[in-house]
């Protein structure tokens, strides 16, 4: 713009004079004046809309920075949240897991606790009844064969003694002679009681006791098959002493 001013002035000077000269280079410095402070301040106001621009995007930069790490914060508080909420859904779980297993092992320890207490009890009953039946079965048995033995020694005695009597005739004016068997029998066990045992000091009680065992067996056998009433009444009085013997021994 300076060359196409000089070369406007030089064509000035050259079509004017000296004094229109002068008057067109004041003009012309004015205009450059002007121009440069017009250039001055619209390279200021580009500055200053530079600088207001630079601030305006530091400040939406500021605000993004700002924005990004709100949303950082916000999408972490979720993640921790929902991994808090995981972990105590599974913690529950896993108690109320531990809970029902607890209570299904205590159930099964009481069912069984219980039908083993109604197995033994069961078992205890069905032993005291089986006990109680044999005890009640071996009585009657034990009565029974009690009841029959003495009946059948009842009998015996009964044919034995209708035998003597009938044998011997201990009838009509002979009947007190069936009663002298017995009082033989306590007269013979009374002289065996004083007599006996003091033989028994001297040659032996062991040899005393196995010898009137022996007799008193010979004597049993000798009443059976004695032929005559007064063999058996001596046998009687034998077997009462030596019964005598055993009894003390």
């Amino acid at each position: 713009m300076y060359e196409t001013d000089c070369l406007f002035s030089g064509l000035k000077q050259s079509l004017c004079g000296p004094r229109e000269w002068l008057s067109c280079q004041a003009f012309l410095w004015v205009s450059n004046l002007s121009s440069r402070s017009s250039s001055s301040s619209s390279s200021s106001s580009s500055r200053v809309s530079s600088s207001s621009s630079s601030s305006s995007r530091v400040v939406v930069e500021i605000v993004v920075v700002v924005v990004l790490v709100v949303v950082i914060i916000i999408i972490i508080v979720v993640v921790v949240v929902i991994i808090v909420i995981v972990v105590v859904v599974v913690v529950v779980v896993v108690v109320v897991v531990i809970i029902i297993i607890v209570v299904v092992v205590v159930i099964i320890i009481i069912v069984v606790v219980v039908v083993a207490i109604i197995i033994i009890v069961v078992v205890v009953i069905v032993v005291v009844v089986v006990v109680v039946v044999v005890v009640v079965v071996v009585v009657v048995v034990v009565v029974v064969v009690v009841v029959v033995v003495v009946v059948v020694v009842i009998i015996i005695i009964v044919v034995v003694v209708v035998d003597i009597i009938i044998i011997w005739d201990l009838v009509c004016g002979s009947e007190t002679l069936g009663q002298l068997p017995q009082m033989l029998t306590m007269v013979g066990m009374m002289i065996g009681a004083m007599t006996l045992p003091q033989m028994g000091d001297r040659f032996g009680r062991r040899t005393l006791g196995i010898g009137s065992q022996i007799c008193h067996l010979l004597v049993s056998l000798g009443l059976v098959y004695a032929p005559a009433f007064e063999l058996f009444l001596l046998l009687k009085f034998l077997s009462g002493a030596f019964n005598q013997v055993s009894a003390k021994r």
